[in-house]
């Protein structure tokens, strides 16, 4: 792949009647065709294209006898579904329906273009389901990216990321060369511009990265290390372009101060040591501040996750999905209380996974009645218990006396995910963390959630735990023994406080 070249072409075979295969995925291949008048506009047949309408040249017939063709306006109307896009093209009896349909299969997405028409339309949807497959090609090929390296790009590639916004996240399998099918993907979400794209390689035993420094539709550096050494420029082209994960992760940062239209939420790493890991997803600010702000996390081990507390929207399924990877390997679910009943992110998650739905008592009965499949949903045991993940156990804690709420103490990074509980109180540190108003504002908050007999035995039991950290679904991440022990300290004085009034 020589420096100024364009690089072989997306489309994996694709000949006339089989599906064009482009490794990208759905959504991309959305954004590359959701302006279909440009995709109509590069077809033989039309003759104009505007808001609502197109102009058609038809075969004009009589009987048998072929008469040439005359141009026909049409009304036209574009439906997009989760897997295709539904084109109605008509004018009172005359009427012609599109249909292409898009298939992510893993390695790759497959499209297919169908259709057929009625009266004077008829003849013509041959012709045109032709030209649709030609025009998305040819859409498909020009996002393509050109490979021009430069030193210094590829010393920028080499430097990573040092202060820019976070503009894309995902994961992926790689069909043919991830370097450019990393650059095609970012470039097809986002448009051209200047970003900095990272691959992570998705093997605890091989050690993979790539970053690539992506201009305009061009490929500018590239940087890898794999096998215990370093390659950038041409030598990174030629030696890191197949990972040796099945998937990859790919983040991508704006350069050059750029601001950007989209934003996107990366899960932060909590704690990484192995082949187990804690990851935060939390939508940003002052968290040292306290306060509601909603948090998400994710544990994994080996190749198994759970999520714990899925409080946020369905849009940062993404998230999960791009660590993850493979959401067959999303195995568990933990809502802490029967709020969950109304999070979008969980109902995303359930229908995007096998995951098991881990529940108090009293929320199990409500997720039980709410989600299609009642046999993935399980009732935590009023006593508590412990929960295999991979090689590690997480063990269940209940919270109330009535079963409905728990929080989940995950033994290998020392972490506790209290869930609703102590979410608002403040980190130990702050100036006014023993202010009067606020400390009876904590109080009334704690009494809010569990009464102090239940609270009582909560905190007993956890205190008698080894926790580093205090995860919980509203307010900060508390880390550190010390503060740890300081703030379930705070939370014991405010429930003898409730219990002496």
């Amino acid at each position: 792949m020589p420096t100024g070249s364009v690089t072989p072409g997306p489309l994996l075979g694709g000949g006339p009647g089989e599906p064009l295969v482009v490794p990208l995925d759905a959504e991309s291949i959305h954004s590359l065709i959701s302006d279909f008048k440009r995709v109509l506009s590069r077809i033989e047949l039309v003759e104009e294209v505007g808001d609502g309408y197109v102009v058609l040249r038809v075969p004009r017939r009589f009987g048998i006898l072929r008469l040439g063709s005359r141009p026909m306006r049409l009304d036209m109307h574009v439906y997009r579904l989760e897997n295709a896009l539904v084109v109605l093209l008509g004018r009172g009896a005359d009427s012609l329906v599109l249909v292409v349909s898009i298939a992510d299969v893993g390695e790759g997405v497959h499209i297919v273009v169908s259709g057929g028409g009625s009266g004077r339309l008829s003849p013509a949807a041959g012709s045109l389901v032709r030209g649709v497959r030609e025009a998305i090609a040819g859409v498909v090929e020009e996002a393509w990216p050109t490979v021009s390296l430069s030193g210094a790009d590829d010393e920028l590639a080499a430097a990573g990321v040092q202060d820019a916004a976070l503009v894309f996240y995902d994961s992926f399998t790689p069909v043919k060369n991830v370097l450019v099918e990393a650059a095609y993907r970012v470039i097809a979400a986002l448009g051209p511009g200047e970003y900095l794209a990272e691959i992570q390689g998705m093997l605890h035993e091989y050690y993979y990265l790539a970053r690539l420094v992506i201009r305009g539709r061009s490929v500018t550096g590239v940087y890898a290390e794999m096998d215990g050494h370093s390659v950038r420029g041409e030598d990174a082209l030629k030696t890191a372009w197949k990972p040796p994960s099945h998937r990859v992760r790919l983040l991508a940062w704006a350069l050059g101060g750029q601001r950007h239209r989209v934003r996107v939420n990366a899960p932060q790493p909590v704690y990484e040591e192995g082949r187990h890991a804690v990851y935060r997803l939390w939508p940003g600010g002052r968290p040292e501040y306290g306060g509601l702000t909603v948090s998400t996390y994710i544990v994994g081990d080996g190749y198994e996750y759970a999520v714990v507390d899925p409080a946020g929207p369905a849009e940062w399924s993404q998230a999960v999905r791009g660590l993850v990877g493979d959401m067959e390997q999303l195995r568990l679910i933990v809502a802490g209380d029967a709020s969950a009943s109304t999070y979008p992110l969980l109902r995303e998650l359930y229908a995007a996974s096998p995951a098991q739905v881990l529940a108090p008592p009293y929320a199990w009965a409500q997720l039980a009645g709410l989600l299609d499949q009642p046999d993935r949903v399980s009732a935590a045991p009023l006593t508590g218990g412990r929960v295999r993940l991979g090689r590690s156990e997480l063990h269940v804690i209940p919270a109330s006396c009535c079963g409905g709420m728990l929080s989940l103490y995950d033994q290998a990074s020392r972490t506790l995910f209290t869930g609703p509980v102590l979410g608002f109180l403040l980190p130990p540190g702050l100036p006014y963390a023993g202010d009067p108003v606020l400390r009876r504002a904590l109080r009334a908050y704690l009494r809010s959630t569990l009464t102090p007999q239940a609270l009582g035995r909560w905190l007993k039991t956890v205190q008698g735990l080894e926790v580093e950290r205090l995860a919980p679904r509203y307010g900060p991440l508390v880390e550190g023994v010390e503060r740890v022990k300081s703030l379930l300290g705070e939370a014991a004085e405010l429930v003898a406080e409730g219990e002496a009034e």
